[in-house]
């Protein structure tokens, strides 16, 4: 119990609005893509699939999958954070909400606490997701 007690007041802690840039992402690309957006199934996991290819079978096709953090602490993140092995995705993403992207040192605090550990994440901010996905998804038609 005492571990839940600690998880839980680092989670009222340090995430913030949980589940509000994982909402504006999925409102903004879900007309484009339809059917070939999947919210991910696992606790604690990347939040969304994206199947360009509409192959529905992660690993056949073209997937991309995002993680989506609102996190006060940049250096707390990027020392806690693992990518769900599960989401063997062509590209993997950790995007980082808006207002917490735009701010000064936050991301190169993120890196520089991720590096060494995590490989072959790209870290974005929501926007920079959403007009990603947004132009892959107009390309592949």
């Amino acid at each position: 119990m005492s571990e839940l007690y600690v998880q839980r007041r680092a989670v009222r802690r340090f995430f913030h609005d949980p589940g509000l840039a994982e909402q504006r992402i999925f409102d903004a690309v879900r007309p484009l893509l339809r059917g070939r957006m999947h919210p991910w199934w696992g606790m604690d996991a990347v939040d969304v699939a994206i199947d360009f290819d509409g192959t529905g079978h992660m690993g056949d096709g073209e997937w991309w999958a995002a993680d989506v953090k609102d996190h006060a602490s940049a250096a707390l993140l990027g020392r806690n954070f693992r990518w769900d092995g599960r989401a063997d995705a062509k590209r993997r993403f950790l995007v980082i909400a808006q207002h917490r992207f735009g701010t000064r040192d936050y991301v190169n605090d993120l890196k520089g606490a991720m590096d060494g550990r995590v490989q072959g994440v790209e870290i974005v901010g929501e926007n920079e997701f959403i007009k990603a996905v947004l132009r892959r998804a107009s390309e592949r038609g």
